[in-house]
């Protein structure tokens, strides 16, 4: 075989190579439901935009400038908050939206980027939540991508549920009295096996030797924010399967090994902004009208964290 052949073999193997991912993501666009499509496409003009931005600013860094990105940047905002208004529309017909609308730090872009990648039918579990999102622990620590492996999780669902609980603990509400609370612990176990918890900055300047027995207060602060996001997802799930009359099985964590304390989902909730949700009933979907007032007669289930 010449060398031209031999090129030519290549370009053909990379073209079916190139045929078959494109025929995989076409699929995948054909199973996304209405609301997952309508997220997919908020989040291509979100990265287009992004990359528009970062392009002009590197143009002014230059004194340089370039019209038509200038306008591609307008025309790419106007789009992105049409679309974005366009999923909160959606967003209010599904039928956990009674219990996260009235969640402190929940707004409709960072939970729609969530709940685009799960699906409640799949979901038997709230470990199957906790799994396909990256929460899960294996061989006692959190998963982590392996070179040359598949992941166990989707890690775009793992950034965005990482990005709503940083949101989340900005917000001040329920949520982050459980991350303090949470914060606390986890200090608490570090200094009971001996280590010493120290600031970023003390960290960095220690020694090897040192770093052996110590802790920086980052990674206790990032335990107890995996924890709260958790806690978040074991609620979501719990509200979105009754909501669905799917049946709800108690956690792990209390049927299999013995935890009491409870974590009631509904008392989470902020005050405030049920009361503003109240206030806009009339301009709610019927349908979402007709899940709030069936959940509401049902018996509240509470949650546990492992």
């Amino acid at each position: 075989m010449d060398l031209e052949e031999k090129e030519l073999e290549n370009e053909l193997e990379e073209n079916e190579e190139e045929s078959k991912q494109t025929e995989a993501m076409l699929e995948s666009v054909r199973q996304m439901s209405d609301f997952s499509w309508l997220v997919h496409i908020q989040l291509a003009i979100e990265r287009l935009r992004i990359a528009t931005q970062v392009r002009l600013t590197h143009l002014a860094k230059q004194n340089k400038a370039d019209a038509p990105s200038e306008e591609a940047f307008g025309r790419l905002k106007e789009l992105e908050s049409w679309i974005d208004i366009r999923v909160a529309e959606k967003l209010a017909y599904h039928p956990a939206y009674h219990w996260f609308s009235t969640i402190k730090g929940i707004g409709s872009e960072n939970i729609g980027k969530v709940l685009r990648y799960l699906d409640i039918n799949k979901a038997s579990y709230i470990s199957s939540f906790w799994k396909y999102a990256g929460y899960s622990v294996e061989d006692g620590k959190s998963p982590r991508a392996k070179k040359g492996e598949k992941t166990t999780y989707n890690y775009r669902l793992r950034t965005f549920c990482w990005r709503l609980g940083v949101a989340l603990r900005k917000a001040r509400g329920a949520y982050y009295d459980y991350y303090v609370e949470r914060k606390a612990i986890e200090k608490e176990k570090f200094i009971k096996l001996g280590f010493q918890v120290v600031t970023a900055e003390e960290f960095k300047k220690l020694k090897k030797e040192a770093k052996e027995t110590t802790v920086s207060e980052v990674w206790v602060n990032n335990r107890a924010l995996r924890k709260m996001i958790k806690l978040f997802l074991s609620h979501l799930f719990v509200v979105w399967r009754e909501a669905e009359g799917l049946p709800v099985s108690p956690p792990y964590a209390i049927e299999r090994l013995g935890h009491k304390h409870y974590y009631d989902p509904w008392t989470f909730i902020d005050k405030a902004k049920e009361k503003k949700l109240e206030k806009k009933r009339n301009n709610i979907p019927e349908k979402v009208k007709k899940v709030k007032a069936s959940s509401n007669g049902r018996k509240k289930r509470a949650v546990a964290i492992k």
